[in-house]
């Protein structure tokens, strides 16, 4: 008998939710947490369109948060200025489906759904997907499809 829970993740908000007495549903939060980093799919909008540099992004992403974060400028930024994204079915390789969240601080600006105003994101390491949302689960995280571009 096979456990499809281990092959196929449900979540249901990005912070983990207490079921009980020791018993929690893992949010996005946890369940990105503990991917091993070569599995960690973190991406930014192409703001300056498909040539748009990661430093670009840092810049903008900087700009948007400075009247909240005004202490952070200089700084490096974390994995939290990046849409990041956690694979559906983690042991099936044609899934392109990924619940993704936005990044830190998003939700409480005009860029809360600034993702679907795109049809790609680009990768920390320069790899182009195509992107489009299939749904929200919560504020913060929704399910999308993403593919690379060859």
């Amino acid at each position: 008998m096979s456990d499809r829970s281990s092959d196929y993740i449900e979540i249901r908000a990005y912070n983990d939710r207490r079921m009980g007495d020791g018993v929690k549903d893992k949010g996005f939060q946890s369940l990105f947490k503990a991917l091993p980093k070569q599995k960690k799919i973190l991406c930014y909008l192409p703001i300056k369109g498909t040539r748009t540099k990661k430093e670009d992004w840092e810049e903008f992403y900087r700009e948007q948060r400075t009247q909240r974060t005004a202490g952070e400028r200089g700084t490096k930024l974390s994995i939290n200025a990046y849409y990041q994204f956690l694979k559906r079915e983690p042991q099936n390789d044609s899934d392109n489906m990924y619940f993704y969240a936005i990044p830190r601080g998003f939700t409480q600006t005009f860029l809360m759904n600034a993702e679907s105003d795109y049809s790609t994101m680009i990768g920390q390491d320069g790899t182009k997907y195509e992107f489009s949302i299939d749904g929200k689960v919560s504020i913060k995280v929704g399910l999308a499809r993403l593919k690379a571009i060859a």
